[in-house]
């Protein structure tokens, strides 16, 4: 389960996150300029590559596809940039070789698609769709599982170590202690690994085990009772 609302912090967390990669992806092209976001891509497979056949190979099909001037779907580099890759690609291709043209379409897409999908109904109808269902599993009193959820996605996006720490403790006060008035479903080993990483002093990653348990319990119960809802099929209607 992605969250929706996470992608608003930056183009990074939005095209790292597969589901947010396809809808962003989507969305660009129905505005007819996906070509960004498939040459992004495209770099990014094309670094997996380990052997020197399977790089020149893709390479080529890159700069054909995406940085000669001619071609249907080439992406809008700076002319130095442009001809930098095409020496590169001359004097035999390494797996960085497109990485700084790969920065700056980087820098194109955070300018304005980005930025034009933050505020497109493709964006904004699913963090409607996540609170609809939110409120729903409030109404039968059972949210604290998807605030629980949402509160590690938001965690994740700290940076500073105090910050972690604090938020740290406020999650596992509010949802993995056994006498909190909002605690989650938990199997006692995670509850306890949770507890003792709290002690050593938390990370970035900390509640990822707890959070994909409690997913599996959101998805195994109160979300097939919300796809049977009279709140959901009325969205269907």
């Amino acid at each position: 389960m992605s969250n929706p609302k996470a992608w608003r912090h930056s183009l990074n967390f939005l095209i790292k996150d597969e589901e947010g990669f396809k809808i962003f992806q989507k969305y660009l092209k129905s505005e007819m300029c996906d070509e960004n976001i498939d040459f992004w891509k495209a770099v990014e497979n094309y670094r997996l590559n380990t052997s020197k056949e399977e790089l020149e190979k893709q390479a080529n099909i890159i700069f054909k596809t995406y940085i000669t001037n001619n071609s249907r779907r080439c992406v809008n580099l700076k002319g130095p940039t442009r001809s930098k890759v095409a020496l590169d690609i001359k004097a035999g291709p390494t797996r960085y070789i497109f990485d700084a043209a790969q920065r700056e379409i980087f820098e194109v897409i955070e300018r304005d698609p980005y930025q034009r999908f933050l505020t497109s109904d493709a964006y904004l109808n699913l963090l409607t769709g996540f609170k609809i269902f939110q409120k729903y599993l409030k109404s039968e009193m059972c949210d604290e599982n998807i605030d629980f959820w949402k509160a590690v996605e938001n965690y994740r996006v700290n940076s500073s170590k105090t910050e972690l720490e604090k938020q740290a403790n406020i999650i596992f006060k509010t949802y993995i202690t056994n006498n909190s008035r909002r605690c989650v479903n938990l199997k006692g080993p995670t509850r306890s690994k949770v507890a003792l990483d709290i002690k050593a002093g938390p990370t970035r990653y900390i509640f990822d085990a707890a959070q994909r348990e409690i997913f599996e319990v959101i998805e195994r119960d109160p979300y097939q009772r919300f796809l049977k809802s009279d709140v959901y099929q009325s969205l269907l209607t």
